[in-house]
């Protein structure tokens, strides 16, 4: 009995003595985790083809489409070249696109290799590019000429 008091005094007085240390690495893991889920969840997004990247009610991608999947097999880091998919109602039309993106991707990937296709249910935010480009057309359209102010002669004051 006595042997066992004396080994549970020696075990906390190496506790205290060591404290904090031995909690530092969880409490940092806790406070990091949600950074890594919002890391991720990023990616995803970034990473993901919505109705927009393929022609109207097809499953062909359009040039915008294109665009993204050669951005994100060249592009983004290696580790987060997941191509994510927006599922839609018809599980038909997922499969055509899902193979309608393996076909660009394997023009872009110099080996032929599949890449990971995910289909999602994330939602996403966004607009055509068409619609996009117009917007931007028409601004620059109406900004008007550059000009510099009337020069003032040397010595003269407003």
């Amino acid at each position: 009995m006595r042997d066992c008091a004396w080994k549970r005094f020696w075990g906390t007085y190496h506790a205290n003595k060591h404290w904090p240390d031995p909690y530092v690495c969880p409490d940092r893991e806790a406070v990091r985790a949600p950074f890594a889920i919002m890391v991720h969840n990023g990616w995803r997004l970034q990473n993901t083809l919505n109705e927009n990247h393929f022609e109207t009610g097809t499953a062909e991608l359009s040039e915008s489409g294109r665009i993204k999947v050669r951005w994100i097999l060249t592009q983004a880091p290696v580790e987060y070249r997941t191509i994510f998919m927006q599922r839609s109602t018809e599980p038909e039309l997922d499969l055509a696109r899902t193979e309608a993106i393996q076909l660009t991707a394997s023009k872009v990937v110099p080996d032929g290799k599949l890449v990971d296709v995910v289909a999602v249910d994330v939602r996403t935010d966004g607009w055509p590019a068409q619609y996009i480009d117009a917007i931007d057309r028409k601004f620059r359209d109406t900004t008007p000429a550059p000009r510099l102010p009337e020069a003032t002669p040397a010595g003269e004051s407003e």
